[in-house]
């Protein structure tokens, strides 16, 4: 699984965090928030479950974006799920 391995990648690599990015499709609404709160929960849910698989907090932080980095066709249902996502970066931990 994706989140597995790079939960062990995080682990390898002590000089590096793994950041979880959040992001929405233009226009869209979670539960009572907009698209930047949605992109929140996204980014918090997969950092959630990467420490609960055994990855320390220090190793994570979470980014949203909202629906400023769209990818994909929003015309499309597809196009539309790719802009539903959940991104991670390796960063330096100096660059925190």
């Amino acid at each position: 699984m994706l989140l597995t391995r790079l939960s062990e990648l995080a682990l390898r690599y002590p000089g590096f965090t793994l950041v979880c990015e959040g992001h929405a499709a233009p226009g869209e609404r979670g539960r009572g928030g907009d698209a930047l709160d949605l992109s929140v929960q996204r980014a918090l849910s997969a950092q959630r479950y990467l420490g609960a698989i055994g990855l320390p907090a220090a190793k994570l932080a979470s980014e949203a974006h909202g629906d400023a980095q769209p990818e994909g066709d929003g015309g499309s249902p597809e196009g539309r799920a790719l802009q539903r996502r959940v991104s991670f970066r390796f960063q330096r931990v100096a660059e925190r």
